[in-house]
């Protein structure tokens, strides 16, 4: 008998914790948007940087909520966790959404209160401190 496919494995392991039946249409299309977003590679074949990107695009790109990009995250963890008996460590080096939405409030609210010069130098540090975990 063949192994079942991925997404059947996910299937099986969310109902063997009995998951909700929302939580576990939710796993399968993150776990989906994922595997898609990496070209339909195999998980296991990715790790961490992988994760972190896909997150990343979530929150620069598809300008997600924080809670949404949680949400995804989780998914993401139960498939290396639960699945494929992975233990992934993701650390901060994704950008999250609660620190684009600080620059974009001191983009746009304080930009006419600072000086020129104060407001590029935010923009600096801003771009050192959450570009560069990307």
């Amino acid at each position: 008998m063949s192994k079942p496919k991925l997404l059947e494995q996910v299937n099986e392991q969310i109902r063997l914790r009995h998951y909700s039946h929302r939580t576990e249409k939710t796993y399968i299309l993150w776990i989906k948007k994922y595997i898609y977003y990496h070209q339909k590679r195999h998980s296991a074949e990715m790790g961490s940087n992988e994760i972190n990107n896909f997150l990343s695009y979530l929150a620069c790109e598809k300008h997600v909520a924080a809670s949404t990009q949680n949400q995804a995250l989780n998914a993401i963890l139960f498939l290396y966790r639960n699945v494929l008996d992975m233990e992934i460590e993701i650390g901060e080096k994704f950008v999250r959404q609660s620190d684009r939405n600080i620059f974009l409030w001191f983009s746009q609210k304080k930009k006419s209160k600072m000086s020129y010069p104060t407001y590029m130098v935010f923009i600096g540090l801003w771009q050192i401190c959450y570009t560069a975990r990307v």
